[in-house]
This record gives C-alpha cells, sequence and structure tokens, in this order.
C-alpha cells in the first residue's frame, strides 16, 4: 500500500455487516462500527475472508489497529492477536478497545499513540 496513492473510500458491503456474507465483502472497505470509521483491508496474499483494521486514510504502523478474520466453520469473528472469537465483526472491532490493543482515541482516529499498547 503506498500511502501517497491511498486506495478510494468504498462503502461497506452492507450497511448491516451482521446480515452480509463475508466471503462477498471487498478487499478495501471503511465501515462505521459505534460512529467510528474503521478501514478494512484485505491482505494481497489471500482471497479468505480477512481484514487488518485501520483509522481511515492512515497507513502507517501506528495507523494498524489488528487483523480478524471469519471463520468459516462456526461463523465467528477471529481476533489474530488475542484469540478472542466474536459473533459479530463489530464486537471483535469493540473487543481492541476492551483489551488494550488499540484504545478509544485511536479508534477515533488519532494515530499519536502507539497501536499496540497494552495496559
Amino acid at each position: 500500500m503506498n500511502p501517497r496513492n491511498p486506495p478510494p473510500y468504498l462503502a461497506s458491503p452492507s450497511t448491516d455487516l451482521s446480515r452480509s456474507d463475508p466471503q462477498t465483502w471487498g478487499d478495501i472497505f471503511i465501515t462505521t462500527i459505534d460512529a467510528v470509521p474503521v478501514e478494512c483491508i484485505r491482505p494481497s496474499d489471500t482471497d479468505r475472508p480477512t481484514w487488518c483494521i485501520y483509522t481511515p486514510g492512515g497507513y502507517r504502523p501506528e495507523d494498524y489497529l489488528g487483523t480478524l478474520h471469519a471463520r468459516v466453520t462456526d461463523g465467528l469473528w477471529h481476533v489474530q492477536a488475542t484469540g478472542e472469537r466474536h459473533a459479530s465483526f463489530a464486537d471483535a472491532v469493540r473487543s481492541w478497545k476492551s483489551t488494550g490493543i488499540a484504545t478509544t482515541a485511536q479508534l477515533h482516529g488519532s494515530t499519536e499513540v502507539s497501536a499496540r499498547i497494552r495496559q
């Protein structure tokens, strides 16, 4: 990803991510979780339902919030850094706030704090 030529801001695959099939989602999209936008970028080496989550428009290491993927076997969302499983995409993203992997400030767009602070 070249930060000088960021990808266009694409709409989320559905207004309700919980009711759409992650297998059909695009490689790059922005969605909103609890009124906070997050940018989802699928790694280029996979076509599986896996996305790296960033603050929108930020592609530096400190903008990276984490990686999660949909488990095809049971439909749960797996947070790769912690091994946690969640019923929804939104719950998986919210878990970063509670575990300290991503701070509330980061999820609101601040890039001054390291993306992987542990409390």
